[in-house]
């Protein structure tokens, strides 16, 4: 359309300064110096109207250049949203992943926390009947000592044979049966502190495992707040 319209306008420059385009009635009287100037204000106002008009292989080339700025433009965009999907994706993964850690870090942190807590539990329960075993061997000790001193003294106010005989097997029979209740309560006395060793023994190495999980657990939650807030952006 610009072609068309430069090619209108110098065809009427031609005409308008044309000779022959004027009938020699109409034939505009000029001078030749106002003939040059009148054609330099033509060829003027045709230098400023050029920028306005363009050649077919210009608007050719116009529109090649357009389209391949658009296709510039669209590659561009549809890679920043490769880009973006990608990211997107990759935080995901990386938020899921961190998760998938927290979870498993945190069943094993509560599990052994249970068992930290039970094995607490069954010391303070051997604990307390280490106690009662003590204070049950310390009262039989004593129940035993007071009859033997009644039966001693017993023994002393009897001077035939037959009694003194009599004292002696209450005596021994006495005295196994102190035995083996003593014997009883202190294996089990012995049974109990090693027990107790060998729990706390346990406690030790489930708090040792419980402190660098709970680190590790705490470190693993931070890189999966950040994740998030990442994922987010």
């Amino acid at each position: 359309m610009r072609a068309k319209g430069f090619f209108i306008l110098i065809s009427l420059l031609v005409f308008a300064l044309s000779p022959q385009a004027w009938p020699s009635s109409q034939s505009p009287n000029l001078q030749s110096d106002e003939w040059i100037s009148v054609r330099k204000a033509v060829i003027d106002e045709l230098t400023k109207r050029r920028g306005a008009y363009s050649t077919p292989q210009e608007d050719t080339a116009n529109w090649k250049f357009t389209e391949e700025e658009k296709s510039r433009e669209d590659d561009a965009y549809r890679e920043n949203v490769d880009k973006a999907r990608l990211s997107f994706i990759g935080a995901r993964n990386t938020r899921d992943g961190l998760a998938a850690q927290v979870q498993s870090l945190s069943t094993d942190s509560d599990d052994t926390l249970q068992q930290i807590q039970t094995i607490r539990t069954t010391i303070a329960n051997i604990d307390n009947s280490l106690i009662r075993w003590n204070q049950d061997l310390k009262t039989h000790q004593k129940s035993f000592e007071t009859w033997l001193s009644t039966e001693k003294q017993g023994s002393t106010l009897v001077d035939t044979s037959k009694d003194r005989g009599q004292a002696e097997e209450r005596l021994n029979e006495q005295i196994r049966s102190f035995q083996e209740k003593n014997s009883n309560l202190q294996k089990k006395i012995d049974d109990g502190r090693s027990d107790r060793e060998t729990w706390t023994a346990a406690l030790q190495k489930q708090e040792s495992r419980y402190e660098p999980i709970r680190q590790e657990l705490d470190k693993i939650r931070v890189k999966m707040e950040a994740a998030e807030r990442s994922l987010k952006e």
